[in-house]
């Protein structure tokens, strides 16, 4: 029993339980063979431990920094969304505000002229009219179309240099009507043109009618 004893003491600890509870030799190769394959199972794990470790080591780095740069991609896209859409609303209003100004300038030039030829008599509300002599402003002879980016237009009406670039121009058309003969009013029509901010679309356009009579100065 010692020397069994003693020879256990190199074996598993399974085998020394086994020699201690008093069983047989049949039950000490039994419990050998058993400790043979758990001390097999030990090893083998013991192998595939740290390989199996350092593998999902790796692989959880890998999954971390392929989840880090998903992350970055997406938010450096929803960035640039927003960006750019704050950039195209800004050049929006900016388009905006320059063409209300625009129309604003082409409507008060176009009133000034308005109350320059109203200004006139009757008889000589005509074509090829001087309306203006300090200026050499006139009524263009015909419905041709007359370029405003000129010193006597500037001077006329000095905010027309805020569409020196633009190309405005300006076109009259007067239309009389006769009665018995004589003249009886005298329909006019203006039209003020230039062109778009940035460039983009047809030249911009606005426009005045009104009419004159022979018996009344204005209507």
């Amino acid at each position: 029993m010692k020397q069994n004893f003693a020879n256990a003491k190199d074996a598993s600890p399974d085998y020394v339980r086994v020699q201690t509870c008093g069983l047989g030799s049949a039950s000490c190769l039994s419990a050998r063979h058993h400790s043979e394959r758990a001390g097999l199972f030990y090893q083998l794990a013991w192998k595939r431990g740290p390989s199996s470790k350092v593998f999902s080591t790796i692989t959880s780095r890998r999954s971390e920094r392929g989840f880090s740069l998903v992350d970055a991609l997406l938010a450096s896209g929803i960035l640039v969304i927003i960006t750019a859409a704050c950039l195209s609303a800004i050049f929006t209003n900016q388009v905006i505000t320059r063409k209300v100004k625009e129309e604003a300038i082409a409507m008060g030039f176009l009133t000034k002229y308005v109350e320059n030829i109203k200004a006139l008599p009757f008889a000589s509300a005509v074509p090829g009219q001087l309306i203006n002599w300090q200026y050499n402003v006139s009524i263009p002879a015909d419905t041709n179309w007359v370029a405003l980016d000129t010193t006597n237009y500037s001077q006329f009406y000095p905010d027309l240099l805020w569409m020196a670039n633009r190309n405005p121009k300006l076109s009259v058309s007067v239309r009389a009507t006769t009665i018995s003969g004589a003249v009886h009013d005298r329909e006019f029509n203006l039209k003020f043109d230039w062109d778009p901010p940035v460039q983009k679309g047809g030249r911009l356009e606005v426009q005045v009618d009104f009419l004159r009579t022979a018996n009344v100065p204005t209507l």
